[in-house]
């Protein structure tokens, strides 16, 4: 006789609150839940996970909202031409040093996609960046070229001679990145000029 076949179980995921407790202490980054499922969708229903994951993070929200903005238009499940994935459009380079950083293994592509860890991971990639590039003029878009381009990138190619001197866009001699990075800025602006909700 055969037994019908069982579905997978999935892990047990943590309620969100014990959860951003647990992140916020740093004490389980490895356990956000997993893919699948319905995700929230659209700037309204992500704002508020946006919002927590950049100040965990220690980024202003209008700054992580914008990225989002500009990488997935708030689409989870969107997808780039080089295998980026999510909101954060994450790589695989990404997820790997942020695994290795927490002492968890990569997560697979189809986890990485929920919004919770694609934020977490991209918010503490963005974050890594901003350290980096701390006291110099320019590093908000420093860190935001490492972001587009990569570290490597940018330390080998644009990294100004003294941390005072600025690094103007025109400068950028990707126009691809100089543009990523003018719109990103433009929309953190607005971002942060936008009127609260009552």
């Amino acid at each position: 006789m055969r037994h019908p076949r069982r579905p997978p179980r999935t892990p047990p995921s943590l309620p969100l609150p014990l959860l951003s407790l647990l992140l916020l202490l740093g004490l389980a980054p490895c356990a956000l839940p997993p893919g699948g499922g319905r995700w929230p969708q659209g700037e309204e229903a992500l704002s508020p996970l946006v919002e927590e994951a950049a100040l965990r993070h220690g980024l202003p929200p209008s700054l992580v909202q914008a990225v989002v903005w500009k990488e997935s238009r708030f689409r989870p499940e969107a997808t780039g031409s080089q295998g980026e994935i999510g909101l954060m459009q994450l790589t695989p380079g990404a997820m790997r040093d942020w695994a290795a950083a927490h002492g968890c293994p990569p997560p697979g592509r189809g986890r990485a996609f929920a919004p919770a860890l694609n934020l977490e991971i991209g918010c503490w990639y963005l974050a890594r960046a901003l350290r980096r590039w701390e006291g110099y003029h320019s590093a908000l878009v420093l860190a935001l070229a490492e972001y587009n381009a990569g570290p490597a990138t940018v330390l080998r190619e644009w990294r100004p001679a003294t941390p005072d001197t600025p690094l103007p866009l025109e400068e950028i001699p990707y126009p691809e990145t100089r543009e990523y990075i003018r719109q990103i800025l433009l929309q953190k602006e607005h971002y942060d000029t936008r009127p609260s909700a009552p």
